[in-house]
């Protein structure tokens, strides 16, 4: 888990640094957080929170 964020966050920041104009790092961090650790989550916990209000 530890080397999967590592790269996750790796790959974010490169990204982010050859067109930082693409996106904001401060407005899009929670997105991108939770975008990454739904995938480690068991498929009835994330259709469960996907349909909340």
């Amino acid at each position: 888990m530890a080397s999967a964020i590592s790269s996750y966050l790796m790959g974010l920041a490169q990204t982010w640094l050859s067109h930082p104009e693409s996106y904001s790092l401060a407005e899009q961090a929670d997105t991108l957080v939770d975008c990454f650790f739904k995938g480690y989550l068991p498929t009835s916990i994330t259709s469960t929170s996907d349909n909340a209000p």
